[in-house]
């Protein structure tokens, strides 16, 4: 719309130019028109006097015919530049430019009945006509410009209102959420000091800290069959060994621990010792009470009533809080524990028939060192264990007469790929999985395991 304005008001310039150009035009016309009457006067002067000097007639000069001509074009030139400068005062009176309609009323007082100063008028006048009719186009360009930038300012006004309502509305959000925040960040560490620093192990440390401890269980039922000697011993204890043994790993294993073959037997028995270690090193992880079978089921009872009611993270780590303290108290029966381990693995040779070949010499030595570190890993996984709140890392054993599952265990001495329809024996190394949702399971570390089959008479009896 300003452009419009710009192009409108010059085109007015322009026209009112040419109607000054054409009054200068007008004039230097009459000035020529003027010069030449005056000259043919001067000429019919001269050539008047040479001919003849009128005496009969009356001394009084008369104008000539081009002098009577030339004098209303003179008398209009006169009245046009009065006019002007009439136009110009009263102009200037009223605070605007002259224009053609200024010189139009000028010209109106001086002459109104000159026929050329009639047309002069008419031709003015049409100018102001045009000059006004501009006018009036570009006073309704600039209402309609001026309507238009007031409705735009009215509409920013209303979006700067609305803008500014928002931003109001966003800072008293902001509040609310800080307030909430800095509440929920005094909770957080509220919470914080009850369940302690997070965690610097992981799942991955679990499973290493499970493969290491299985490869020294591995070790020290290896060691301990090369240390073996077959004996007579009383046929009452060797009862009693394998009622024990029936009941800890299933009659499958026990009848194997009778073969005849000697070959089969030994390589029983190591297998026996291997998964009896792992039993013990399993209830060792799993136990709340090393020392109370009596707080043993009480806690474990406490704990089922947690996980039930509390969030899994709670839950953990109450658990790693209470096992914790339980073990800072049983830091003095690691003497018993060995001698439970010990015990435990007495009971497979017992029942087998065979004793350690110089129990107290340096195979001894090396067969107690092989327990400490089994007890000092079995401990240690389950310290750890305990500390990882994001899911429940549980041990597993399988147990003698339950179907064997692929998904989850590893055959030991399986001649090509075992059928998931076959029993098993007995396992012979722990296994890890993590739970969540009290029946979500996830195994992380297959367990290996014994199937009946391979204690069959047809079965190897080397270890692969």
């Amino acid at each position: 719309m300003l452009s419009v304005f710009v192009e409108t008001f010059s085109s007015i310039i322009s026209s009112r130019n040419t109607a000054e150009e054409r009054m200068e035009r007008r004039h230097e016309e009459s000035t020529t028109q003027r010069r030449a009457r005056s000259h043919s006067r001067h000429q019919v002067r001269r050539s008047s006097q040479r001919t003849s000097t009128r005496t009969d007639r009356d001394t009084t000069p008369r104008p000539s015919y081009a002098s009577a001509a030339s004098t209303p074009a003179r008398r209009l030139n006169t009245d046009i530049a009065e006019g002007n400068r009439g136009r110009d005062a009263s102009a200037r009176d009223r605070g605007r430019p002259h224009c053609a309609h200024d010189t139009v009323e000028v010209l109106q007082d001086k002459n109104p009945s000159d026929s050329r100063l009639e047309r002069a008028l008419a031709e003015h006048q049409r100018e102001a006509v045009a000059e006004r009719a501009d006018i009036l186009f570009v006073n309704h360009h600039l209402h309609t410009e001026n309507e238009n930038l007031r409705d735009e300012k009215h509409q920013l006004a209303a979006a700067l209102n609305s803008a500014e309502a928002r931003i109001r509305d966003a800072e008293v959000q902001h509040a609310q959420t800080r307030q909430l925040l800095d509440a929920r960040t005094q909770e957080l560490f509220a919470m914080q000091s009850v369940f302690g620093p997070p965690s610097a192990l992981s799942e991955r440390d679990i499973v290493r800290s499970v493969e290491e401890l299985n490869e020294e269980i591995f070790q020290l039922s290896a060691l301990m069959a090369d240390s073996l000697v077959r004996v007579a011993g009383d046929q009452t204890k060797v009862a009693q060994a394998m009622k024990t043994m029936v009941q800890r790993l299933g009659e499958p294993v026990c009848t194997a621990l009778t073969n005849d073959d000697d070959a089969m037997r030994l390589a029983a028995v190591q297998l026996t010792l291997q998964a009896t270690a792992a039993f013990w090193c399993g209830s060792v992880v799993e136990r709340w009470a090393l020392s109370s079978s009596t707080l043993e089921r009480g806690m474990r009872r406490l704990y089922a009533e947690i996980s039930e009611k509390e969030p899994q993270a709670v839950a953990a780590r109450w658990k790693a809080v209470a096992r914790k303290n339980m073990q800072d108290a049983e830091d003095a029966t690691d003497g018993g524990m060995r001698e439970r381990l010990c015990e435990m693995l007495q009971d497979v040779l017992d029942a087998a028939g065979y004793a350690i070949e110089d129990e107290h010499g340096e195979r001894g030595v090396a067969l107690g060192e092989g327990v400490a570190t089994v007890l000092r890993l079995s401990v240690g996984l389950r310290s750890n264990i305990s500390t990882i709140v994001s899911a429940e890392l549980l041990t597993v054993l399988p147990r003698g007469g339950k179907r064997y599952d692929s998904a989850s265990m590893e055959a030991e001495d399986a001649t090509g790929r075992p059928d998931d329809a076959e029993v098993v024996a007995c396992g012979i190394t722990l296994g890890l999985v993590r739970v969540q949702d009290l029946s979500k399971k996830h195994t992380l570390v297959r367990p290996k395991v014994v199937l009946v089959s391979s204690f069959a008479p047809h079965a190897s009896a080397s270890r692969v």
